[in-house]
């Protein structure tokens, strides 16, 4: 993990062959987790999207939590857990079939957990928590 001092949720995409996400409360590390970012390891700013699959790096707030949350590129695409961080990107459980993919990138620009990580780290986090994207 960065050397941050900051109680948040971090998540490294910095090794593509090891994404994690950490989450520091109170000073300590309470929770470590294989993540994926997106399929393309691609960094672009927050004010850059341009319909490109793509992470954001740098810092955000959580701003809405949705247990059952549905995608909105396709409805059969559930996102349990999810937790927006920024416009259309979660951080929220993956389906089984993805877990062999989980450490690696894969995704759309949503950060994907194991369902049991997605649901330990949502019942632990708050609106308004915040998200490093590194």
């Amino acid at each position: 993990m960065a050397d941050e001092t900051r109680d948040a949720i971090y998540v490294d995409l910095s090794n593509r062959s090891r994404q994690r996400l950490y989450r520091q409360k109170d000073g300590e590390l309470v929770q470590v987790a294989i993540c994926s970012g997106s399929s393309t390891n691609s960094m672009r700013a927050s004010t850059r999207c341009g319909g490109r699959i793509h992470d954001h790096p740098g810092w955000f707030q959580i701003i809405q939590k949705d247990a059952g949350h549905v995608s909105t590129l396709n409805p059969e695409w559930r996102m349990h857990y999810g937790m927006r961080f920024h416009k259309a990107h979660f951080i929220h459980a993956t389906s089984r079939s993805m877990y062999r993919r989980l450490g690696r990138p894969a995704s759309h620009g949503c950060i994907r957990l194991h369902r049991t990580d997605a649901q330990k780290l949502y019942a632990k986090s708050r609106v308004g928590d915040w998200v490093k994207v590194y």
